[in-house]
């Protein structure tokens, strides 16, 4: 991320790919549905958050961008597990941007808005990933109150 002026760079987004042994990556497209269908995504997205905030806590002044499963959102313990891995890296929750999809707006609305409000009472800010290829009506969306929305690319 870079600042709309051109002063430099405010911040990182975390990136998740997998690489067997063979040297190939394989993009979260295919893995991240695979954890979601086996389990295995809160325990997942716990080690991408912990990495990546380890990582980042090593640059101060950047922020950090990280998305997150709508399942892992859906999880009441979230924002007492994301708090956890922040404190132990002494990372400011300012800092931080958690990235979401619409989806998790429609399937379980109370959860997530009970979830945005935690990690926003935090400090912890809020983006709307990939907007504009889910259903969620604007009146849906403002009441949210994401700190930013990134728009899907076109295809």
């Amino acid at each position: 991320m870079v600042h709309s002026d051109g002063r430099g760079i405010c911040g990182v987004e975390a990136l998740a790919r997998w690489q067997p042994s063979e040297g190939t990556t394989i993009g979260p497209d295919i893995f991240i549905p695979l954890a979601e269908r086996s389990g295995l995504i809160e325990t997942l997205g716990q080690q991408i958050m912990t990495k990546a905030v380890r990582a980042a806590a090593q640059w101060p002044g950047l922020g950090l961008a990280v998305n997150v499963s709508p399942l892992q959102l859906k999880n009441p313990r979230f924002v007492r597990q994301v708090l956890d891995i922040l404190a132990r890296a002494s990372f400011e929750p300012s800092r931080l941007t958690i990235e979401i999809t619409e989806g998790v707006l429609i399937s379980n609305p109370d959860q997530a808005h009970r979830a945005i409000k935690g990690l926003k009472a935090a400090g912890i800010k809020i983006a709307l990933d990939d907007f504009g290829c889910g259903f969620a009506s604007i009146g849906t969306l403002r009441a949210f109150g994401f700190d930013r929305m990134k728009v899907d690319r076109l295809s």
